[in-house]
Order: structure tokens, then sequence, then C-alpha cells
């Protein structure tokens, strides 16, 4: 039953961060084997706009404590993949949830290629917004 609580708190603050709200989440002492890093905060001007529509963005990265080494000496390349991925979607692209759900996907996608063999665990937006 913790378990099945755990979950759906999990799931409400990603839609809450999703729909562009801020969240913060504090690990649960059956969740404290993973490592959360920051690779700080992100201003990314989004494709199509010309420069007229910014997304400021917050991302945290979970990983297993080992794989947190390797995060930490690749933060130049991680801000640049990140930063790339983000800056090619639009801004009717980042909408709606399921465009927020694409973006965080595809910038897993390419931190794992990335951090290749190692992995990440979950990608988190914890502040989402459009100017």
């Amino acid at each position: 039953m913790q378990r099945r609580s755990e979950i759906m708190a999990v799931f409400a603050v990603v839609l809450l961060c999703a729909s562009g709200c801020s969240a913060h989440v504090t690990p649960s002492p059956s969740v404290s084997s993973a490592a959360v890093s920051s690779p700080g905060p992100f201003s990314v001007p989004l494709r199509d706009s010309d420069g007229a529509r910014v997304l400021h963005m917050e991302v945290q990265i979970e990983s297993t404590p080992l794989v947190e080494e390797k995060i930490a000496a690749h933060q130049a390349q991680i801000r640049a993949v990140i930063l790339k991925r983000a800056g090619a979607y639009s801004y009717e692209e980042l909408q709606d949830v399921d465009g927020k759900m694409r973006l965080r996907d595809d910038v897993q996608r390419a931190l794992n290629e990335l951090l290749a063999p190692d992995r990440v665990l979950r990608i988190s937006f914890t502040s989402f917004g459009v100017q």
C-alpha cells in the first residue's frame, strides 16, 4: 500500500511539472539509493520564435551513485545536450503535456547515449515555463 501511495505522489508531481508548475520532491527512504544531480537552470530560445519565446527550466537527473560521478565529470557536455534538445522544440510543441514528455524522453535518450554504457534512471523538470 505504501508503494502505491509513493507511485501516486510521483505521478501527481510529474503531472504538475509537465503542466508548467514547480514542485520539489524529497525521496522516500526506499528510493534513497538513487542520486539526483541538477545541471543548473536553463534559458533556451525556442525554434521558430526569432528569440521571442524563451523556455526557462530546471532539470534533475536521477541516476545511481556510481553514474552520478560520471555525470559530474561531463557537466559541460550534459548542459550542451540539454540546450540543443530543448532549442529544437517550438513553443507550440511544448504547450501540452505530450510535448513536455517528448522533450523529457528526448533529453533522457540523448544523455544515455552520451553516458553509455551507463544510464540515467529518470529526468524530471522541476521548473518549466515559457516567456
